[in-house]
C-alpha cells in the first residue's frame, strides 16, 4: 500500500486517518521494537512530562470494539506490552469527537461523548486488571504542540465522574504527533545496526508522510550523510523534498523584490 501511494495510486486517501494509522504503525510493527518504543517516549501529558515505557514483544490490535457499563467504544489502535497497554486515539486534520455531554430527559442520566474519555474509560474498565497493571492513552495528532484545551476538556469530564480517576488521568493521558515519527524514521536510516529492510521501509514512510506535509525537518547533518554529497542537487533527493521545496514561494516572492537579489544557502 505504501508503494501505491508513492506512486500517486491512491490519492482518495491521502486525508484517511485509518490510512495514515495502519500505514504508520505497520512500519513500526516490522522494525526493531526499539525504534516504536523511542517514538512512544516522545509524547508528553499536560505537564510537559514525556512517556518513560519499556516495549517488547508488543501485541498490535487496530479497531478493537470495548464496551462496558460507562462507554463503549473503538480506539484505532492498542499495543499491548508487558502488563501495559497503550490506547493509540489517531487524528489526522479532524479533533476529537464528542465533545458534549447528552442528558436522558427521563431518567436524567448523564452520558459523556467525549471520545478522550471513552478511551480513558475503556483503559479504566476493560483493559486494567490481573494481566495489564496499567495503561495509557495516547491522543496522536498532527498539531505542532500540545492541544493543552482538548486533554483539559477531557480531564474536565473525568473529572465529573470521579475526582480521583482525574487525578490519575494526568499521568495516563498523553499527547504525540505524526512529525516525531520522522525523527525517528531518520535514526533508522541512519543507524548501523539497522538491516536493509528496515531502512528501506523507513524511507518509503519518511517519504509518505512528507507526501502529506506531516515531515520535519532535522537539520543538513542527516541529509549530507544519507541522500547527497551536493546539497545542489534538486532531485527526488531529501534536501528537495523536506528544504527547498518548503521555501519555494518566499523565495520566489522574495526575488521579485526591486531592491532583493535570489537568496540561496550554500
Amino acid at each position: 500500500m505504501l508503494i501505491a501511494d508513492l506512486k500517486g495510486k491512491l490519492s482518495n486517501l491521502k486525508n484517511s486517518e485509518d490510512f495514515l494509522t495502519s500505514s504508520v504503525f505497520s512500519v513500526f510493527k516490522y522494525i526493531n521494537d526499539l525504534w516504536l518504543e523511542k517514538y512512544l517516549n516522545m509524547a508528553i501529558n499536560l505537564e510537559g512530562q514525556p512517556l518513560n515505557l519499556s516495549i517488547k514483544n508488543p501485541k498490535y490490535s487496530f479497531w478493537p470494539w470495548f464496551s462496558n457499563s460507562e462507554c463503549c467504544g473503538e480506539p484505532d489502535l492498542v499495543i499491548y506490552t508487558q502488563n501495559l497497554a497503550i490506547i493509540i486515539e489517531a487524528k489526522n486534520y479532524s479533533g476529537k469527537s464528542g465533545e458534549e455531554i447528552v442528558v436522558d430527559e427521563e431518567t436524567r442520566t448523564e452520558t459523556i461523548l467525549d471520545q478522550l474519555y471513552r478511551e480513558y474509560y475503556i483503559g479504566a474498565f476493560n483493559i486494567l486488571g490481573n494481566k495489564y497493571k496499567d495503561f495509557c492513552v495516547i491522543y496522536l495528532t498532527r498539531d505542532p504542540h500540545l492541544p493543552k484545551e482538548e486533554l483539559e476538556q477531557t480531564i474536565r469530564f473525568i473529572e465529573r465522574k470521579d475526582i480521583k480517576q482525574a487525578n490519575k488521568a494526568r499521568n495516563r493521558l498523553y499527547w504525540l504527533n505524526w512529525q516525531k515519527a520522522c525523527v525517528i524514521l531518520e535514526q533508522v536510516i541512519s543507524s548501523i545496526s539497522s538491516n536493509e529492510i528496515e531502512i528501506s521501509l523507513s524511507k518509503d514512510l519518511l517519504e509518505f508522510l512528507e507526501r502529506r506535509n506531516l515531515g520535519e525537518f532535522t537539520g543538513f547533518k542527516f541529509l549530507e550523510n544519507n541522500y547527497c554529497n551536493n546539497l545542489f542537487f534538486f532531485g527526488d533527493e531529501m534536501f528537495y523534498r523536506k528544504v527547498y521545496r518548503l521555501y519555494w514561494d518566499y523565495l520566489d516572492n522574495y526575488s521579485k523584490l526591486s531592491y532583493a537579489e535570489p537568496v540561496f544557502y550554500y
